[in-house]
């Protein structure tokens, strides 16, 4: 008796769970973009956490991606090269409510423009996967800097009090 009633009672339990009926969520293009965008910083910032974890600093694991990232840039489109690529990464990343991308001072030789990164947001509430936003952004800027230097340029990145980042990217002669 008792093993038919937990048979019914498991049945039941089952049965219902079972019932529930799953739907594919109808997203607006805008909405997937988000998204996406969301789960590319929560996966640098897992990286740069378990890179911790593992004893590297975040100096040392951005030398690392950049390192690996640099390799998919082509190198003989240099300073062109590296001010489109990164102004094309900047700009596909910013998300619909943000200022857009202002250039500063563009000449030849440097390119100044201001961008509003927008996985600042992400560390409103303090660190994302035991990761600060200074951690991050230092990543971020770390990585840059590699794919700079492999370009021939420099690049600099600074913390504007509109929470804008002002990112400075110089050829070398």
């Amino acid at each position: 008796m008792k093993k038919l009633f937990l048979s019914l009672l498991m049945t039941a339990i089952l049965g219902t769970s079972f019932g529930q009926v799953f739907q594919v969520p109808e997203r607006t293009v805008e909405q997937k973009f988000n998204r996406n965008l969301y789960m590319v910083y929560v996966m640098a910032a897992v990286g740069i956490n378990q890179a911790k974890e593992s004893g590297m600093t975040v100096e040392e694991y951005g030398e690392k991606i950049g390192d690996l990232f640099k390799l998919s840039w082509n190198k003989e489109q240099g300073f062109t090269g590296l001010v489109n690529g990164i102004l094309f990464n900047l700009e596909s990343s910013r998300l619909a409510q943000d200022p857009p991308i202002e250039i500063v001072e563009q000449n030849e030789n440097k390119m100044v423009f201001d961008w509003k990164p927008s996985y600042k947001e992400l560390f409103s509430d303090g660190p994302l996967y035991d990761i600060s936003y200074e951690e991050f952004s230092l990543w971020w800027n770390i990585v840059d800097i590699q794919i700079a230097e492999y370009l021939g340029a420099t690049y600099k990145q600074e913390e504007l009090d509109n929470d804008m980042l002002r990112i400075t990217l110089t050829k070398l002669e």
